[in-house]
């Protein structure tokens, strides 16, 4: 939300109840390894351990930063299991995050918004937010001018609101197969943990 094509869209942001932001921006301040984050991530885990429904028992960690801490991880971590795979025992708080039943429905509408959104490059963003609302000044028009010399007219369509170019289909496709990868090393994470287990009380 901090980014200039964004921030720049005062008209719209005069509309918007900026309070939630504001909590989102202290949250998910950068600063200190994301300290104020981790700090709720926690308060988070340890409300969901006394939590009494599903509901109150989900977690979901801010995405991009757990794969950064699992990526130092896996570069760094001397704990492995025998077939050579990461021990997910470093991340127990993962491994109980995901045993948690979801009691909420999937919504058809919203997973084709994120399926189809366009994934638009930093110049159709800057587009974007010109054709949202209009350049305010000199050099903002000579901003937009130079962008529709360089960005093409067959993708301008998805700048304007289309349903996206096959690029950004692409994109979501490889999205969607890491995501099951990461599924699965979750799973034999935790079947190599069940089988240790029930090899030391056997």
């Amino acid at each position: 939300m901090n980014m200039s094509p964004v921030s720049r869209l005062k008209k719209t942001w005069s509309k918007v109840n900026t309070d939630k932001f504001d909590i989102l921006e202290h949250q998910m301040d950068p600063s200190s390894n994301f300290s104020n984050y981790r700090t709720a991530l926690r308060g988070a885990t340890q409300r969901s351990i006394t939590a009494h429904s599903n509901q109150e028992k989900i977690v979901i960690p801010f995405f991009s930063l757990l794969i950064k801490d699992i990526y130092f991880l896996n570069e760094g971590c001397a704990s492995r299991l025998p077939n050579g795979h990461v021990n997910f025992e470093q991340v127990s708080e993962f491994l109980v995050w995901r045993q948690v039943t979801c009691p909420f429905e999937r919504d058809r509408k919203i997973l084709q918004y994120l399926v189809t959104t366009p994934v638009f490059t930093e110049d159709e963003l800057h587009l974007a937010s010109y054709e949202s609302e209009g350049p305010e000044n000199h050099m903002e028009k000579d901003s937009r001018r130079s962008l529709r010399c360089v960005i093409p007219i067959s993708q301008r369509a998805s700048v304007s609101g289309g349903l996206g170019d096959i690029p950004s289909q692409l994109k979501r496709l490889k999205f969607d197969r890491f995501l099951k990868e990461w599924r699965k090393m979750g799973e034999r994470s935790v079947q190599s943990t069940q089988t240790k287990d029930a090899s030391l009380h056997g």
